[in-house]
């Protein structure tokens, strides 16, 4: 089995809908993992498609929760190495009487 057989990365449209002239058509990132066991599937949309006289402009959906999140981890992070460089081996050590 190779590696494009358990995982794929495509982005997919929706079924467009007409409110009035304009055509409005749903842009997804799909992320699929399939094993013989069960595999996962994790969908998000990524931008609106504005269709109007034949052209098309895409409207990305900027994700802010999900931009936090990773913002949010990113600074876990980086004080979490700070505060072990900070505090001396010796410190981190417990002395056994």
């Amino acid at each position: 089995m190779q590696l494009k057989d358990l995982f794929r990365w495509q982005t997919t449209a929706s079924q467009p809908v007409v409110v009035d002239d304009m055509t409005l058509t749903l842009q997804s990132r799909i992320v699929s993992l399939h094993m013989p066991a069960g595999g996962f599937d994790w969908s998000r949309p990524t931008a609106v498609l504005v269709g109007r006289n034949g052209q098309g402009v895409p409207l990305p959906i900027i994700d802010t929760t999900r931009l936090l999140q990773v913002g949010l981890f990113g600074l876990s992070l980086v004080i979490t190495f700070t505060l072990v460089r900070l505090v001396p081996f010796t410190q981190r050590k417990k002395k056994v009487s």
